[in-house]
């Protein structure tokens, strides 16, 4: 899915990776409509 509510597949994929390596804080550039930004920050 381009544009949505839901958070993007590599979004998705990233949250996991930043977290299983301890990474608390994320700077998102290109934010576009957010939908991955609200997930990170959820």
């Amino acid at each position: 899915m381009l544009y949505g509510t839901r958070p993007s597949e590599p979004g998705v994929y990233a949250a996991e990776v930043f977290n299983a390596d301890g990474v608390q804080r994320v700077l998102e550039l290109a934010a576009g409509h957010g939908r991955d930004t609200l997930y990170f920050a959820g």
